[in-house]
C-alpha cells in the first residue's frame, strides 16, 4: 500500500471518528435529553457538560499533529468508557463505540505504525 493511500485511509477513518466526537461534544454541551437520560442511568447525569468539554479537548488534541498521540489515547479511552456504559445499560455488544474505536486504531496504525510497537529494553532478546 502506498503512503498516499495510507494517508487517505487515515484521513477518512479518523475524520469520521473526529466528526462523531464533535457531534457528541455538541450534544453533551447543549444538554441533549437522550444523552442525559442514558448518563443518569449510570449515575453520571450531572457530568454531561463536562463530558462534552472533555470530548472537545480530545478531538482538538487529536487534530493537532504535535499532540495527536495523546489525543488518540484519550479518544480511545473515552470510547472504551462508552463501551462500558453501554454494557452496563444492557446494550451488548455496544457496536457504535466498538466501530469508532476500530476505525480510530486502524487509521492510526496505517499512518503511525510506530505507536503500536513495543518499546525495546535494549537487552538481547535471544
Amino acid at each position: 500500500m502506498t503512503d498516499k493511500m495510507r494517508d487517505i485511509i487515515f484521513g477518512v477513518l479518523t475524520g469520521l471518528v473526529s466528526i462523531g466526537f464533535l457531534f457528541g461534544a455538541y450534544a453533551n454541551m447543549t444538554g441533549d435529553a437522550a444523552i442525559q437520560e442514558g448518563l443518569a442511568e449510570v449515575g453520571w447525569g450531572e457530568y454531561q457538560t463536562q463530558l462534552g468539554m472533555a470530548m472537545l479537548i480530545y478531538v482538538v488534541a487529536f487534530l493537532i499533529p504535535q499532540t495527536r498521540k495523546v489525543g488518540f489515547a484519550l479518544m480511545s479511552a473515552h470510547l472504551a468508557g462508552a463501551m462500558a456504559i453501554e454494557i452496563a445499560q444492557g446494550q451488548v455488544p455496544p457496536m457504535p463505540p466498538i466501530i469508532m474505536n476500530v476505525m480510530l486504531w486502524v487509521g492510526m496504525y496505517l499512518k503511525y505504525p510506530d505507536v503500536f510497537k513495543v518499546a525495546s529494553t535494549g537487552e538481547d532478546e535471544s
